[in-house]
């Protein structure tokens, strides 16, 4: 195997690899939703940069004062198709391979975008 040493790096080819490892399903992407409404993104499988496995997760909570369900709800009552469109979120490679990371830092540092729609939520927590 191939020693990918670290490097930070926002290419579009890691996002364009993403996408085809999400339609394999070397790549999966899951939003969950806890009891009291906290959401969360959830990337399993294979780094489109290094190939290693990462497991993500991004809080989806938001620090205004209100639960993720109102704010849900307010941004919904001001765009009703809100809930059915895709949304964006930005992960990193955070796998144990060895890459040469920084002190501090994990995986081969390959930033890619996936998309989930926002009102599909994986299963409550």
């Amino acid at each position: 195997m191939v020693n990918i040493t670290y490097d930070e790096s926002a290419a579009p080819v890691w996002t364009e690899r993403a996408h085809e490892r999400i339609l394999t399903g070397a790549l999966v992407t899951r939003i969950t939703e806890s009891a009291d409404g906290a959401r969360t993104l959830f990337v399993d499988g294979e780094c489109p940069r290094c190939r290693d496995e990462c497991d993500f997760a991004l809080s989806l909570e938001t620090d205004v004062g209100l639960s993720t369900r109102e704010v849900g709800n307010l941004v919904d009552q001001l765009n009703e198709e809100s809930a059915n469109r895709a949304q964006i979120y930005t992960v990193r490679c955070n796998c144990s391979g060895r890459h040469d990371a920084p002190v501090g830092k994990r995986g081969c540092g390959a930033f890619f975008n996936v998309f989930a729609p926002s009102s599909e939520i994986a299963g409550r927590v």
